[in-house]
């Protein structure tokens, strides 16, 4: 027993001198003779009050391993310095001074600590300093840390500050939970020529600060309320927020200091992802500008001084102005909504970069109701992919731009939908522009060069395409332009239908009512059913009925030779609209509202029913066709119980060729001897459909002209694509 109770008090006699306690003013006077007096491993424990005056200010703490913790309403004097030491501070507020408390190389932890009123609250120098529940408030700089070292805070409020927390060199930042109100500006690298600290900041809220980032910050799950500028770049670094709510902010990106550096670029390896700014999955609501990068003021730049502007699964709404880019910038946009915005939504303004992959780009993003321009270019570059433009006041406007591309984009219920001029070159391609309440594509004032290919232009309240003051060139293939109010093509084009693959077809939207302009598997522009054997519009098949196929592998528009009755057949997959092809009531089928079928087999194992009707009847009420086309015929009927139904099908029209009368594939003597024989001979000619060669609905001694003046004088026969 007497040897447990030795070593007990052996035990309580180490501990006593390993960690003591020393109280200020009870034990020392001042702070400064407590630290003093204090060996490593004690704490200074320093009673509630006011302390002021020498011992209590300046306080200094060289090589030391101590505790300094105060009473609730300890109030000491600033200009704190400790060096080479590892020292906690908990429950004290430090006030006034020049520097709050300097820290050099050391291990610091704060729990509780308020620095306030001084003109830099905290300075450290390669340091580890963690902070809890800290206030940093109304000083000239609230924290400011460089080179090496690490900073946490966590529950910190830093408000009513000059500049909050400014990190550099290379020391790492974590800000997790904090609260940044009413400062000059927040989180800031603003040296030149000091690299930026590299700052991850996690749920924590900045509101009514004047500049939020600036320099080389990551944020996620954060909230940015009321500020002045929330993101400004410093070259050559960047800050990217995800996740986090950007609203009521005067700017919410822009650029910063631009200086002489130079970055090397990988194109293997795009630096976009870290130069610059960028946005992923936030929501960007009611700010008065979304984005202003413009550092190179509308000037030409080379490919290594680039700023990156990048949104990634974002939400634009209800911002007074959008996302501008100028000189020595790109953007890239993708998978965004971009929706009530009251001015232009993106603004490419200025020489940007304009290679790849670096072009100004928007990817799968939707813009919908926005007051202004949804995408304006000027004098730049840019790419619009696999985007929606949908009740806006304009879709896409370029002005004296140099090249802008539109491919597999839907622009339908716009105000304006594609309106360009001075613009050098427009590329569109694999898009559907429909029932916009203008002209589809209007081109005005200048040279340019527009290749549209493989697009549905539809039902716009305009024309098709309309041209002003136009002096470029137009390159057009595989288009279906259709039922534009004020004409398909521009006048100066002529009527391009049939042309290199163009043609005029209803397109079978699925639902254009309620704005779903898939088409049908039986529209003209599926890629079974056109000459080019490929997806015309943007958005493919995606809404299936039974179909009503037709075999034309050998129908030509003028039948004259045929003297045997000639059939087709037309096939009906099912089922029909809920019901078995079975069901169907096959005396009450007609094509075209005339045609009844002569024959037909039903095959219920594989849902299809074949009919067939008159070959040159069919023909015939098309009229006479030169070339080839694309048309569509319709099918009714009803079921069994005297519900109707009507489905619609398309078809290549192989029109006449002028003067191959026996149709073997040549215009020849045999051609002259057959027009001879009909004329002279009274050689049958079916059911009307004349041998016609001019193209004037008749058939007389003038085409016998026409065709003899061809064949022995080179006279021109009309002409088609064939």
């Amino acid at each position: 027993m007497t040897r447990t109770l030795l070593a007990i008090a052996l035990l309580i006699a180490s501990a006593s001198v390993q960690a003591g306690i020393i109280h200020v003013p009870a034990d020392q006077p001042t702070i400064q003779t407590g630290i003093d007096a204090a060996a490593d491993g004690d704490t200074v424990l320093i009673a509630s009050g006011v302390y002021s005056g020498e011992g209590n200010e300046g306080v200094t703490i060289i090589n030391r391993q101590l505790a300094v913790h105060g009473e609730p309403g300890t109030v000491i004097g600033g200009n704190m310095a400790v060096f080479e030491s590892q020292l906690s501070l908990r429950e004290l507020q430090i006030s006034g001074g020049e520097i709050g408390i300097l820290v050099e190389g050391n291990v610091l932890s704060l729990h509780t600590v308020a620095i306030v009123g001084a003109s830099t609250g905290l300075f450290c120098n390669d340091v580890w300093l963690s902070a809890d529940s800290c206030l940093i408030s109304n000083n000239g700089v609230g924290a400011e840390a460089l080179d090496a070292g690490l900073l946490e805070l966590d529950w910190c409020t830093f408000e009513g500050n000059g500049t909050a927390l400014k990190p550099w060199g290379s020391i790492t930042c974590h800000i997790t939970r904090c609260d940044f109100s009413n400062n000059g500006a927040a989180v800031s690298c603003v040296v030149t020529d000091v690299q930026c600290a590299n700052v991850i900041c996690t749920g924590s809220d900045f509101t009514d600060n004047g500049v939020v980032f600036s320099g080389n910050a990551g944020a996620t799950n954060c909230s940015f309320e009321g500020n002045g500028i929330v993101c400004m770049t410093k070259w050559p670094f960047g800050v990217h927020l995800a996740s986090s709510l950007v609203t009521g902010n005067d700017l919410v990106a822009t650029h910063g200091m631009i200086d002489d550096r130079r970055v090397t670029v990988d194109h293997e390896h795009p630096i976009r992802d870290y130069i610059g700014l960028g946005f992923t999955t936030c929501e960007i609501v009611a700010n008065a500008r979304v984005a202003n990068v413009d550092p190179g003021q509308g000037t030409i730049c080379p490919e290594d001084y680039v700023i990156f502007l990048n949104f990634n699964g974002c939400l634009l709404a209800h911002n007074t102005k959008g996302i501008r880019i100028g000189g020595c910038s790109s953007l890239s946009v993708k998978n965004c909504t971009l929706e009530f915005n009251l001015d232009s939504v993106i603004v490419v303004d200025g020489y940007n970069i304009n290679f790849d992959p670096w072009t100004p780009s928007v990817f799968r993003s939707n813009f919908r109701h926005n007051s202004g321009p949804a995408i304006q270019s000027t004098y730049g570059d840019l790419r619009v992919v696999e985007c929606t433009f949908v009740d806006n006041t304009a879709a896409v406007r370029g002005q004296e731009a140099q090249k802008l591309s539109i491919s597999n984009t839907v622009i339908t219920n716009n105000v304006q939908a594609i309106d360009c001029s001075g613009l050098y070159e427009l590329a569109i391609s694999n898009s559907t522009i429909a029932h916009n309440h203008s002209d589809g594509i209007l081109l005005a004032d200048g040279a340019t060069n527009l290749n549209l290919s493989h697009s549905i232009v539809a039902a716009n309240s305009g024309a098709g395409i309309h041209l002003v003051e136009f002096t470029g060139t137009v390159t057009a293939q595989c288009n279906n332009s259709f039922d534009n109010a004020l004409g398909n093509w521009d006048p100066s084009l002529g009527d391009l239908t049939g042309v290199d693959g163009n043609f005029s077809a209803d397109p079978l939207f699925c639902d254009p009512e309620n704005g779903d302009l898939h088409i049908h598997n039986t529209s003209p522009c599926a890629p079974d059913n056109n000459l080019c054997e490929a997806i015309i519009g943007a958005l493919g098949v995606g809404c299936y009925a039974p179909t009503a196929a037709l075999s034309l592998d050998t129908v030509y528009a003028l039948m004259a030779w045929a003297i045997e009755l000639t059939t087709i057949d037309v096939t009906i997959a099912g089922p029909v609209d809920g019901y078995a092809v079975a069901d169907i009531d096959i005396p009450s089928l007609l094509v075209n509202s005339s045609l009844s079928p002569l024959a037909h087999s039903l095959d219920p194992e594989h849902h299809s029913l074949t009919f067939s009707i008159r070959l040159p009847t069919f023909v015939s009420g098309y009229g006479v066709q030169w070339g080839t086309s694309m048309k569509t015929f319709e099918v009714s009927g009803q079921f069994t119980d005297n519900q109707p139904f009507s489905l619609i099908g398309s078809f290549i029209f192989r029109g006449h060729r002028a003067g191959d009368l026996n149709l073997d594939g040549a215009v020849n003597v045999a051609d002259v001897t057959l027009l001879t024989a009909i004329l002279f001979d009274n050689h049958p000619v079916d059911d009307g459909l004349w041998p016609d060669v001019n193209g004037d609905n008749r058939t007389n001694v003038s085409d016998l002209t026409l065709l003899v003046g061809h064949l022995f004088n080179d006279e021109a026969l009309p002409t088609g694509s064939y």
